[in-house]
């Protein structure tokens, strides 16, 4: 795995002897390779826009939603609940910001599933699997219901235990 992935951590793909690792890097790689147009945006607006929501899922909504599924799941004694609640409490904002990009959209870029919905869809599961409460938001709760129809995420994300 050192070899790899010198993180020693999970995802890392290699395709034609070529190993890269970081999940976002991943689905910029694939998406150029394989779905150039379709989920990968070519139009450069369009792709910065994309590449911008991806981001914001590991910069920002990544932080509340790493403790509320450390303290859920992983490491519960490492976490009071106070710092979950506290965790939660600042992820429903943030959560309130892809609901408002939503309206009107049936996917994060418009109607067409891309790149961009991939990270924020595993941190929704986790959100919507995890969040002791979670204010309704109509456009989020209906993207969340499409990401959840789609085969690929009920094989690989919701048909398996949150670990």
């Amino acid at each position: 795995m050192l070899a790899r992935n010198p993180n020693a951590r999970v995802p890392t793909v290699e395709d034609d002897g070529f190993v890269l690792w970081e999940s976002n890097a991943i689905l910029r790689y694939l998406g150029a390779k394989y779905a150039s147009g379709a989920m990968f945006p070519t139009e450069l607006k369009a792709r910065a826009d994309a590449d911008r929501w991806m981001d914001w899922q590991q910069s920002t909504v990544l932080a509340p939603l790493t403790t509320i599924f450390w303290g859920r799941v992983r490491t519960p004694e490492a976490y009071t609940e106070e710092q979950i609640v506290q965790a939660e409490a600042a992820a429903v904002p943030l959560w309130k910001i892809l609901d408002t990009r939503l309206k009107g959209r049936d996917w994060i870029m418009g109607d067409t599933f891309t790149i961009a919905d991939i990270p924020l869809a595993i941190l929704a599961w986790r959100w919507f699997s995890l969040a002791k409460e979670s204010p309704t938001m109509v456009a989020l709760d209906a993207w969340f219901v499409r990401i959840r129809a789609r085969p690929a995420f009920e094989a690989r994300v919701s048909g398996i235990p949150l670990t």
